[in-house]
């Protein structure tokens, strides 16, 4: 029988890049998922960097779980140009409430408790397409 991690620390470089560009019908993702599930705590440590990253398909959809406590203090994001939006399979940032070509998207869910330091660490969350032709 395989155990169940209670916690997760992140403490290095967690990538997904692509450098595709738009191709039409069949449109290929960008950046490409990126799920980290704890059973309970979450720390994305000072030094770590969890990054989707694309060109026209634009990042993808960059979840962290935690079931008690999530602790970020390093960098989470989703970027990229994002105006191709992927259709092979499809991006995983569709959800109702957002524009239908979002191609950028961090979810982040923690059942106690979210930190995002800033102040005493370097917490960031970006999630963004701001190139010209992008979607939000």
């Amino acid at each position: 029988m395989i155990g169940v991690a209670r916690s997760a620390l992140i403490d290095g470089a967690i990538e997904s890049i692509g450098n595709t560009s738009g191709t039409g019908g069949m449109q290929a993702p960008g950046g490409g998922p990126i799920t980290i599930d704890a059973g309970c705590d979450l720390t994305i440590s000072d030094h770590a960097q969890v990054r989707s990253r694309g060109i026209n398909p634009g990042g993808g959809l960059v979840r962290l779980e935690g079931g008690c406590v999530v602790r970020i203090f390093g960098l989470v994001e989703s970027t990229g140009i994002g105006h191709a939006t992927p259709t092979n399979p499809p991006n995983g940032c569709s959800a109702p409430g957002k524009p239908e070509r979002s191609t950028a998207c961090v979810l982040v869910l923690a059942g106690q408790g979210l930190l995002i330091d800033a102040q005493n660490h370097n917490g960031q969350v970006n999630a963004d397409t701001g190139e010209p032709g992008g979607s939000t």
